[in-house]
C-alpha cells in the first residue's frame, strides 16, 4: 500500500452568519490545520472556561488534484488522522462519509467518484459550531495528518495486522502475527502468495508465507507464529522497535506491501506483583495530558510530540493518561520511540449527556465503530499498555445500559486485540457506594479519580481487585508516593497533569481575596494552570519538586514567594501549587518579608544569604521532602547547601540579576525538513549583560520570520495573556516566550526578535 501525505495545497474558508450566503473567500493552507487557535477569545465564547474562551464555528477545506494516470483501477483510500468534529467529506460534489467523533481517524474509500485525465475536488466541512461540546480545549477543523492510500485490487485491509509477544525470555520471543487479504475484484477470482517478513537494523531476521486463492469480495485470515533468536526487548529505557513487512505477491511480483513497527514485550498483571513490564514489576510514574501542544493549539506535529515525551521523561515519569481522548499517531510513536507507556484513553463520556451538543448525541449509533477504528491504528504501539474506555462514566453506576454498553465495548476491542488490559477511569469517593459492581467486574483494573481514600475500603472489600490512580492532585504527590509504594494492587499514579494545557481556565490558579471560589475562573483565564510543565513548556515548581522526590534532580531548588504577596491571603485551589518563583531578583522589594521554599531529597539544608546562614533544617522524605525559611529580602547571592550524613552533598545558587541587556534565542535544532511537516521550538529570552535571565522581565517584543517558513506560533505562558497565538507581537512572561516556526521549502529561516531598548537576537536554521 502507498502512503502519499496529502497535508498541502488546501485553501480554507471560515464561515460566519455574515459571509456563509456570500461568496467564500479562501486562503491557502496547509495541514494540520486549528481554526479556533487562529481566533480571538472572548468572554463572551460558546466555549466558556472548560474551552478556554476560543471560538468555534464551521470551516471549508478545499483541493483539487489531477491523479497519476497509473492509479486507475487501483483502489484509493483517505485517511484523516483526527478532525473536530461533525466531519463531511465531499469528493467531486459527491458526499461520501460524515464522520462525527473529532478524536478519531477515519478511512474512506473514493475509488468509486475518482475521475482520471481530469482534475479532481475533495470538499471537507467540519462543524463546530454547536458549543459546548468538549470537556476541555477541542480546537476545530483538520488538525492531524491527511493522507492518501493507494493499493491494488488484491490487497491486506488497513488495521487488520496484529504483532502480539507470545513468548518471551533472554535468548528467544514467539511473535504471534496475524493479517487479512481481500480480493475487490468483484468479477474474478485472485490467486497470488502472503509473505511476512520481521525486519530489526535494517536486516531481515526471519520470514514465511502462504498460497492463498480468494473469490470475489473475499477476505483471507493469515495467521503465523515467528521465532526470533536473542530479541531486542523494547522497555522504558532502551526501545527497541522492529518492522513486519507483509507483502501480497502475484507471479513473482510485489503488488502490495504493509509495514508495521513494533516492540517485543510482554505486561502482565496481579495483585501480587502489580504491573510487570517484560517480567519486572514497576510503578507506573504517570501524568495526565491533553490532546494540545500549547502554543500552536490542538495541531499535531512529529516534532511538538516528540518535545512533549522528552521533556515528561526528564522529570521522571514512565507513563501518560491521553485525557480524555485518543491521541495522535505521532504521539504514540514518540512514545515508541522514546520509551513512555500509555494507557489511551477511548471517550470522555458515553450516551449520558455532559455537554450539551457533545459526542453523547451520537454515541449510541456509532461507538463501536470508533472503538474499532481507535483499537485498529493503535494496537501494535507497544507504548500503549492499557485501554480506558471511559472518563466519569455516568453509566457506570449501571444506569441507562451502562454494564451492557461496557461488555458490547469489551467485545469489540477483543476482536482486535486480546492482550491489553482494559479499565475506566471512574471510581470516586463521592460515587463509591453508587458504582455498579457489575461494571468493575468486567474491567482488568478499576481506575480511581482523586481516590486515596478510597484503596483501602476497597481491598478490604475485593481483595481481589486491581487498581490504578488515573488521576491526581499534584500536591499530594509525595503523600502519595509514600503509599503506593507499598502496595502491589495500586499499580501506579497519574498526576492531574503533565503539561498546562488549553481550557479549563484557571482551575489550578492562586485564587485571592475577594474572588468567587468557582472550580473556574473567569475570562482572561484561558489555561488550566495545573501542570508540571506550562504550556510553553518551561517547567513550573511542582515539575522541579517531582524530579527532587523522584531522585531526578540531585541539587536543591530553592523557590522564593514574592515578598509583595507574603502573607496576603490566597491559597492555590486543589489542583494548584504554592505561588514561588525560582528567582532572587524583586526590584523595589528591598526590606519586605518573605518566604524560602528548599526541595531537596537530603537530610538537611542550609540557607545562606550574602555569605551569612539563615537556618539549617530537616528535609527529605520524612518531612515531604521540603522545609521552608523566612527571610528578609536583600539583593545579592542566595545559596542553599544539603547535607547527607551530616557532609555537604550539593548547592544550587540564585543571583540577583542585573538590568535588562538584549534578547537571546535558544532553538530545539539547527537544522530540520523544509516539505511542510516538520516544526522547530525557539525559546526567547530577555537576559542581563552576564546572560541571567530576567525573571521579572515583561517586555514587548516583536518576532520577525523570513526566509523558506512561516511563524506558526508563539506565547509566553501566562494564564491570563491577552495575546493572539500566531501573532508576531507578545510580551514576554517572567523573562521567557516560546516561538514556534514551520518550514516550508529548502533553504533557511531566519528569526529575528526585538524589543525596545535591547540588542535583538536573531537565529537560522536549515531546511533540508
Amino acid at each position: 500500500m502507498i502512503e502519499i501525505n496529502f497535508n498541502s495545497d488546501w485553501k480554507f474558508h471560515f464561515e460566519t452568519e455574515s459571509n456563509k450566503k456570500s461568496e467564500y473567500h479562501f486562503r491557502k493552507i496547509s495541514l494540520p490545520h486549528d481554526f479556533s487557535i487562529e481566533s480571538e477569545r472572548s468572554k463572551d465564547s460558546k466555549m466558556k472556561a472548560k474551552g478556554g474562551f476560543f471560538q468555534g464555528g464551521i470551516g471549508i477545506y478545499e483541493k483539487k488534484f489531477i491523479p497519476k494516470p497509473n492509479l486507475e483501477g487501483k483502489e484509493i483510500f483517505l485517511s484523516i488522522d483526527g478532525a473536530y468534529m461533525n466531519s463531511e467529506i465531499y469528493v467531486n460534489d459527491n458526499l461520501v462519509t460524515i464522520h462525527h467523533y473529532g478524536y478519531s481517524n477515519f478511512w474512506v474509500n473514493i475509488s468509486s467518484e475518482i475521475m482520471f485525465q481530469k482534475e479532481n475536488w475533495i470538499k471537507i466541512i467540519i462543524n463546530n459550531d454547536m458549543l459546548p461540546n468538549s470537556n476541555g480545549y477541542s480546537g476545530s477543523g483538520i488538525f492531524r495528518n491527511v493522507f492518501l492510500y493507494i493499493s491494488e485490487k488484491l490487497h491486506i485491509i488497513n488495521g487488520e495486522t496484529f504483532v502480539n509477544t507470545k513468548y518471551l525470555d533472554n535468548t528467544r520471543a514467539v511473535i504471534n502475527v496475524s493479517t487479512k487479504v481481500k480480493n475487490e475484484y468483484t468479477d474474478r477470482k485472485a490467486y497470488g502468495m502472503i509473505i511476512t517478513e520481521i525486519e530489526g537494523r535494517d536486516k531481515k531476521l526471519i520470514s514465511t508465507g502462504k498460497n492463498i486463492i480468494l473469490e470475489p469480495d473475499e477476505v483471507f485470515d493469515f495467521e503465523a507464529n515467528l521465532t526470533i533468536e536473542n530479541p531486542a526487548i523494547w522497555n522504558i529505557n532502551v526501545a527497541q522497535l522492529y518492522t513486519l513487512v507483509n507483502k501480497v505477491i502475484i507471479n513473482g511480483k510485489v503488488i502490495d506491501k504493509a509495514e508495521t513497527r513494533f516492540g517485543i514485550r510482554t505486561i502482565e498483571l496481579s495483585r501480587q506483583e502489580g504491573f510487570k513490564l517484560n517480567g519486572r514489576p514497576m510503578k507506573l510514574k504517570g501524568c495526565c495530558i491533553h490532546h494540545d501542544n500549547g502554543p500552536i493549539g490542538a495541531c499535531s506535529y512529529r516534532q511538538a510530540e516528540v518535545r512533549k515525551v522528552e521533556l515528561l521523561k526528564q522529570l521522571g515519569y514512565n507513563a501518560v493518561r491521553t485525557v480524555h481522548n485518543p491521541p495522535s499517531r505521532e504521539f504514540l510513536d514518540a512514545c515508541d520511540r522514546y520509551g513512555m507507556l500509555v494507557v489511551e484513553e477511548l471517550f470522555d463520556g458515553w450516551q449520558i449527556r455532559r455537554m450539551a451538543h457533545d459526542y453523547h448525541l451520537y454515541f449510541q449509533d456509532e461507538y463501536l465503530k470508533c472503538v474499532s477504528e481507535c483499537i485498529n491504528r493503535d494496537k501494535n504501539h507497544p507504548s500503549v499498555i492499557m485501554w480506558s474506555v471511559g472518563n466519569e462514566l455516568e453509566e457506570s453506576t449501571g444506569c441507562s445500559n451502562g454494564e451492557t454498553i461496557l461488555k458490547t465495548i469489551i467485545q469489540q476491542i477483543r476482536k482486535s486485540d486480546c492482550e491489553r488490559p482494559i479499565t475506566s477511569a471512574s471510581l470516586t469517593e463521592e460515587n463509591y457506594y453508587r458504582i455498579s459492581d457489575k461494571f468493575l467486574d468486567q474491567l482488568e483494573v478499576a481506575g480511581c479519580l482523586y481516590g486515596e481514600e478510597v484503596w483501602e475500603k476497597e481491598n478490604l472489600k475485593y481483595p481481589d481487585r486491581i487498581l490504578c490512580q488515573m488521576a491526581s492532585y499534584p500536591n499530594k504527590m509525595a503523600e502519595i508516593w509514600s503509599k503506593i509504594g507499598n502496595l502491589t494492587y495500586i499499580i501506579g499514579d497519574f498526576s492531574w497533569t503533565g503539561f498546562d494545557y488549553l481550557g479549563d481556565a484557571g482551575l489550578g490558579r492562586i485564587q485571592r481575596a475577594g474572588e468567587k471560589q468557582d472550580m473556574l475562573a473567569d475570562y482572561p483565564y484561558h489555561i488550566s494552570n495545573c501542570g508540571d510543565y506550562d504550556i510553553c513548556g518551561f517547567v513550573k515548581p511542582q515539575g522541579e519538586y517531582r524530579r527532587v522526590m523522584w531522585g531526578m534532580r540531585q541539587e536543591p531548588y530553592i523557590g522564593v514567594e514574592d515578598p509583595q504577596n507574603y502573607k496576603k491571603y490566597g491559597s492555590p485551589t486543589k489542583w494548584g501549587w504554592e505561588d514561588i518563583e525560582n528567582s532572587w531578583s524583586f526590584p523595589g522589594r528591598e526590606g519586605k518579608e518573605t518566604k524560602v521554599h528548599i526541595y531537596a531529597n537530603a537530610d538537611e539544608a542550609e540557607l545562606i544569604l550574602n555569605g551569612k546562614t539563615v537556618e539549617r533544617k530537616e528535609v527529605g522524605s520524612k518531612r515531604s521532602y521540603e522545609a521552608e525559611f523566612e527571610v528578609i529580602y536583600e539583593s545579592g547571592i542566595l545559596e542553599c547547601f544539603t547535607y547527607k550524613n551530616g557532609i555537604k552533598s550539593h548547592k544550587s545558587i540564585l543571583a540577583t540579576c542585573k538590568a535588562a541587556y538584549e534578547v537571546r534565542l535558544i532553538a530545539d535544532r539547527v537544522q530540520m525538513n523544509g516539505n511542510g511537516t516538520d516544526i522547530a521550538y525557539i525559546v526567547c529570552e530577555i537576559v542581563d549583560e552576564d546572560g541571567c535571565v530576567i525573571p521579572y522581565a515583561d517586555n514587548a517584543v516583536h518576532i520577525t520570520v523570513t526566509g523558506e517558513g512561516v511563524l506558526l506560533g508563539s506565547g509566553n505562558a501566562h494564564p491570563c495573556a491577552l495575546n493572539h497565538y500566531q501573532s508576531e507581537n507578545l510580551n514576554v512572561y517572567k523573562g521567557r516566550a516560546l516561538i514556534v516556526v514551520r518550514g516550508m521549502a529548502q533553504g533557511e529561516i531566519r528569526i529575528r526578535v526585538q524589543a525596545d531598548k535591547l540588542k535583538s537576537g536573531e537565529y537560522i536554521i536549515s531546511l533540508s
